[in-house]
């Protein structure tokens, strides 16, 4: 719960810095990233790009990228997730598995001649049973 606290965290002082921030990156590494405010002198484009790439890992929450263990990236998919440009691997293939359970569940319903894919009745078992 820490580390998924300390994440959200670094994710939320991230957020508000956009092309008008007086920011100066000093160095980023792959999981750090060193900024300072400056005075009178706007975020340059190359400090934009840099910040850019540092939080792309967090928009997606890609496995490959971020190095945790799921529940730590499950739980900070939780506390971000009413961020606008959050698009986690989990909660797109969570909304996709819903989108097929519907689907199936309409067509069980109106007794339609549904072509139901295997992964639709593959989701739509898993989450009825």
């Amino acid at each position: 719960m820490i580390i998924s606290n300390q994440l959200e965290s670094i994710y939320s002082q991230c957020q508000p810095i956009n092309k008008n921030s007086y920011i100066k990156v000093l160095s980023k590494m792959k999981n750090m990233l060193i900024s300072s405010k400056t005075s009178g002198k706007l975020i340059n484009e190359k400090d934009m790009q840099l910040l850019t790439s540092f939080e792309d890992p967090f928009y997606s929450l890609n496995k490959e990228l971020l190095n945790y263990k799921p529940t730590i990236l499950r739980q900070l998919c939780l506390s971000i997730k009413g961020s606008i440009n959050h698009a986690c691997e989990m909660c797109m293939h969570e909304e996709k598995a819903e989108a097929s359970v519907k689907y199936v569940d309409m067509c069980l319903e109106e007794e339609e001649k549904c072509n139901i894919p295997q992964n639709a009745l593959a989701d739509y078992l898993k989450i009825r049973s």
